[in-house]
């Protein structure tokens, strides 16, 4: 019987030599694995599901695939960096968007009352603000005036993380378009 790591070395050597359907029996064999490790890796099951298929279809789209001894750690290890990469494009990401947020909101709010035009703004945002959806008044509110984290938000609002950042991402986009 054949070792499964000199199996894998053979169906990894197939797939280098130009065999792409060999590319679906180690999506079969590690996919679920790649996709568990990847999870405990982020915790966020939905990222580690995406690496692991990015990491497949980038196989497929590689001209030319290294030679490789050990299938398994290879794949574990090129799941790894690459969850590494996207979670370090996610802070980045995120980062901006709250930086954003937070500047449209205090350009909006700040105000000199003895300034015609900024109390215009002011008054034209609350306007704005109020014409939002009931859970978009409340997510500006727990985000910007109680400053909640997307988490804290999350479970206040009975709602996951993702969805959280989205509301308030659209929240922010119609007060921008309402406020002009």
């Amino acid at each position: 019987m054949i070792d499964t790591a000199q199996e894998e070395a053979a169906l990894w050597e197939q797939f280098r030599q130009g065999n792409q359907q060999v590319l679906a029996i180690l999506f079969e064999r590690f996919y679920e694995r790649l996709v568990l490790y990847g999870y405990k890796l982020t915790t966020d099951k939905t990222m580690a599901e995406d690496c692991a298929q990015e990491l497949f279809v980038d196989l497929l789209h590689k001209k030319q695939s290294p030679p490789v001894d050990f299938v398994r750690a290879y794949l574990f290890k090129s799941l790894r960096y690459k969850i590494i990469r996207a979670s370090e494009r996610l802070k980045t990401r995120q980062r901006h968007e709250q930086e954003s947020e937070q500047q449209f909101l205090l350009q909006n709010l700040e105000t000199d009352s003895s300034d015609p035009a900024a109390e215009a703004r002011r008054q034209h945002l609350i306007q704005s603000v109020d014409s939002l959806s009931h859970r978009q008044r409340e997510i500006i509110y727990l985000r910007f005036y109680q400053n909640l984290s997307y988490d804290e938000i999350a479970q206040v609002m009975d709602l996951n993380y993702q969805t959280s950042r989205n509301l308030l991402h659209k929240a922010i986009r119609s007060l921008r378009e309402k406020m002009g």
